[in-house]
């Protein structure tokens, strides 16, 4: 679970936009499903997917979406670790300034993490961490032997072409039986794409992020929200009236 919550992370940071008008949302629409309702601006896109344990509604403008709702059920003690590694893990990255609040959804407790970084950094240092602690290969280690600490990485990386090549090359031969180690080689080349491109676009900008945790019995609830900084201070107005409208559904399970 705690995976899936980075993957999700991370496959977000490809929406950012460089750019975006400022338009100062009045009407609101109504969303329920079987577990909560919320009000969102009436232009606004939503697309949800569902699965067997899980809903995901992704809210935005076209090609531009500003944040993922994202509901599921599971052990009560179970999304409580999810949520209590998620700080840690966020309080740990190096390359972010990172607050922590708590607040209430609905009466409900909430974890929220207000994270801000830049771009280019904190997707290495995602990298970083998927390398270490999720892909397990001798090629791996061996490539790590020439660094120490996170920042010895993030350092190389941004200076040194040769070496980040050398990498995507060592991920393009991984070969695996492990499921879950799979999708982590996958995760690594989607980064490894990314930090190519930021660098080629000389893309260095500050993002914020807001990434709010919250249950009810055994319903998770888990809400994404980001952008640049610029767009971020000009959306997030909107996206606290969203937030604070969330209400749980009665009837549900």
């Amino acid at each position: 679970m705690r995976k899936r919550l980075v993957t999700i992370a991370i496959i977000f940071i490809v929406f950012i936009m460089a750019t975006a008008c400022s338009v100062k949302e009045k009407e609101y629409k109504v969303y329920t499903n079987d577990y909560v309702t919320f009000n969102y601006p009436k232009d606004w896109d939503m697309k949800v997917n569902e699965s067997l344990d899980e809903i995901s509604i992704i809210l935005g403008k076209i090609n531009d979406p500003e944040f993922v709702i994202q509901l599921g059920v599971m052990k009560e003690q179970e999304i409580e670790e999810v949520i209590e590694q998620a700080i840690i893990d966020a309080k740990a990255l190096l390359s972010a300034d990172v607050v922590y609040e708590e607040i209430t959804i609905d009466g409900e407790e909430a974890k929220e993490l207000i994270i801000e970084s830049n771009l280019l950094d904190i997707t290495i240092e995602q990298l970083y961490h998927i390398l270490k602690e999720e892909i397990f290969s001798y090629e791996i280690e061996t490539y790590f032997n020439e660094y120490g600490e996170v920042g010895n990485f993030i350092s190389e990386m941004k200076s040194n072409n040769e070496k980040l090549k050398e990498l995507e090359g060592i991920i393009d031969k991984l070969e695996t039986e492990n499921e879950e180690e799979n999708i982590s080689i996958m995760k690594a080349g989607i980064l490894i794409d990314n930090i190519k491109y930021y660098i080629e676009e000389d893309m260095n900008s500050i993002i914020k992020q807001n990434i709010i945790m919250s249950h009810k019995g055994n319903l998770r609830l888990f809400i994404f929200f980001q952008n640049n900084k610029e767009v971020y201070e000009d959306k997030i107005e909107t996206v606290r009236k969203i937030i604070d409208s969330i209400e749980y559904v009665n009837n549900m399970n």
